[in-house]
């Protein structure tokens, strides 16, 4: 739960909350149960790579279930 308080701050400072993606099955276009960063940018295009570093909590360079749940739940990114 902190972690997604701290999300959510940064993401403040990133302008990002306003952004429209998809659901992160259909992101994931290679089944690998991550998102990529040209995953992420394919699905979020009007995010930045400052926004996939807030959303990548554990800075392993890819996008979890848990991670992207938590954007989505923050309101960091949109899923439609």
């Amino acid at each position: 739960m902190v972690a997604g308080r701290i999300v959510l701050a940064l993401a403040g400072l990133c302008g990002a909350s306003a952004a429209i993606g998809a659901t992160f099955d259909t992101a994931d276009s290679d089944g690998s149960g991550t998102l990529s960063p040209a995953e992420f940018s394919q699905a979020f295009p009007d995010v930045t790579t400052d926004t996939f570093a807030v959303v990548d909590t554990n800075a392993d360079g890819r996008i979890s279930q848990a991670e992207h749940r938590v954007a989505v739940d923050t309101g960091i990114l949109r899923a439609d």
